[in-house]
């Protein structure tokens, strides 16, 4: 196929995934998550100077925060101009995959299969609309592993420790990947052993190997050394001390806790044949064995697996999400498990029949994962509530506290009151789906009538600090989810509920100005 074909191809792939991916992408509730990153990108505007480098106090790097920053003036939905960064990050993530699977075979239909993969795929559809690190997180690995293909098949130097200009080509793109990968999240320093199995795509002499591997240390070293350019400011000692909150350390993993952890593997297991479907993984299990294809399936499955492996043994807190950068290896896997599967066709002596059974076969495969897909797709966005999540993700997504339910339409109450009058609103919890899920809605607009505090879960009385300046407003309401609230309530008059699906926990809004 010539280069106007293939940029004709991805073109109508980036056609098909903006349709697929703008529509109905505010359908789903704030999450927590995104509250709290919108958030921060409306403090960077409104004090840069103070807040620019906030997120390093909560132990996150702070890239995909500044990158929301202008966004947040070009939209009016901030929850929408949030999500639009994601879907523009998506939008690129197929294009480095279709650049990178070109890198790595000859065969086109590998390529706009593997590519088709992340506009469908849930995996890929669902953090491509969700303003969440995930998605800048993976483009930036792939561009890093984009890199470590590029130093793979560069030609070496004959000096015996310099890099050749290609090399040193490879090297740069590799380390500023890898650099915004770590600027992005710092799980990105799990792909550090799959980088280097990714070096044997191609057999080498043992010299030449070792150059090669050589060459990946000064690239991750690049890649270092961007994220410890965060040491000008004095909050980056913070950044590695939330690691506690999601991994076991290691002296309870050596103790016994990684027995515990093994367990839960089949039920990881299960997240990514939900979310990629049953035929993604057959392909690649047919490509473990396929003589043409062998080996690149073999090296980008087990590079998935590697990246897996520290949440599998040392996760205390493991969500969906945490696996979503394996699945970058594991659709390039499933792309080349495809194309063995073409070369089995075209080269096989099959008779007539045992031919035809094999292609309609192959035929089911490719349909099942689109209608599936589209399944996903069509649920999230004619109706959030019934999109087919995993348990671990109905959970957080649409039954728990994480969950945004109520708070667009609580907002509309918000400003209603406070046309009629000023408004004070006490919220559960200090950050979050509350008070930052209210807040993201309310930046930049007149607010001089209304007042939001946070006053995490009172168990008699609302903090003094609120009371003293929540009596100069003419209303107060305190919000709250029914199973998390401490304080009695009984003796507050409930004005809104807005309730979950599957009968989970409402949130409920109480008047308490009599009360204060």
């Amino acid at each position: 196929m010539k280069k106007k074909q293939l940029l004709l191809v991805l073109g109508g792939l980036l056609f098909l995934y903006a349709i697929l991916h703008f529509w109905g992408l505010t359908r789903l509730p704030v999450f927590a998550d995104e509250a709290i990153y919108i958030r921060w990108a409306q403090l960077i505007i409104d004090d840069w100077q103070q807040y620019l480098f906030f997120p390093l106090n909560d132990g996150k790097t702070p890239l995909f925060m500044w990158l929301m920053v202008p966004f947040q003036f070009i939209f009016s939905d901030q929850l929408y101009a949030g999500r639009f960064v994601s879907v523009v990050i998506g939008a690129a993530q197929v294009v480095v995959i279709f650049a990178l699977l070109r890198k790595l075979t000859k065969r086109v239909e590998t390529v706009i299969f593997g590519s088709s993969l992340v506009v469908l795929l849930p995996f890929w559809y669902f953090h491509h609309r969700m303003a969440l690190t995930e998605g800048l997180l993976v483009l930036f690995l792939s561009i890093a592993v984009y890199g470590v293909v590029l130093l793979e098949g560069a030609p070496i130097s004959k000096k015996n420790w310099g890099f050749s200009k290609a090399e040193w080509q490879a090297i740069i793109v590799g380390a500023l990947g890898f650099g915004a990968a770590l600027l992005t999240k710092i799980p990105a320093i799990l792909f550090i052993p799959s980088f280097f199995l990714l070096l044997f795509l191609i057999p080498k002499k043992k010299s030449t190997l070792q150059k090669k591997m050589l060459g990946m240390a000064v690239m991750i070293a690049g890649g270092v050394a961007l994220l410890f350019s965060l040491g000008i400011h004095p909050a980056f000692s913070q950044l590695f001390n939330r690691g506690g909150d999601f991994l076991y350390p290691v002296s309870e993993v050596l103790a016994g806790r990684w027995f515990d952890n093994a367990l839960r593997i089949p039920g990881y297991a299960y997240y990514f044949l939900t979310y990629m479907s049953w035929p993604v993984f057959a392909l690649i299990g047919y490509g473990l064995f396929s003589k043409k294809v062998q080996r690149q399936v073999h090296i980008f499955f087990w590079s998935g697996v590697l990246f897996c492996l520290p949440i599998f043994i040392m996760g205390k807190v493991v969500h969906p999400r945490y696996f979503f950068p394996a699945v970058l290896f594991f659709t390039v896997s499933a792309a080349f498990g495809f194309e063995g599967l073409l070369y089995y066709l075209e080269s096989s002596k099959l008779r007539f029949l045992a031919r035809f059974s094999v292609t309609l076969l192959a035929a089911i495969m490719m349909a099942n994962i689109v209608t599936y897909s589209f399944g996903f797709i069509v649920s999230s966005v004619r109706n959030a509530d019934t999109t087919p999540f995993v348990s671990a993700d109905r959970y957080q997504y649409l039954e728990a506290w994480s969950s945004g339910h109520g708070i667009l339409p609580l907002v509309g109450e918000i400003n209603q009151a406070a046309e009629k009058g000023t408004i004070a609103v006490a919220t559960e919890g200090s950050f979050g789906t509350l008070p930052d899920g209210i807040l993201l809605y309310l930046h930049r607009r007149n607010v001089d009538d209304i007042y939001i505090e946070g006053v995490s879960f009172p168990s008699e009385v609302f903090p003094t600090k609120f009371v003293a300046r929540a009596k100069q407003f003419e209303t107060v309401w305190y919000v709250a989810n029914e199973d998390r609230v401490s304080i009695d309530t009984t003796q507050f008059p409930e004005v809104h509920r807005y309730c979950r699906p599957f009968d989970a926990p409402c949130l409920v809004v109480w008047d308490i100005t009599d009360a204060l």
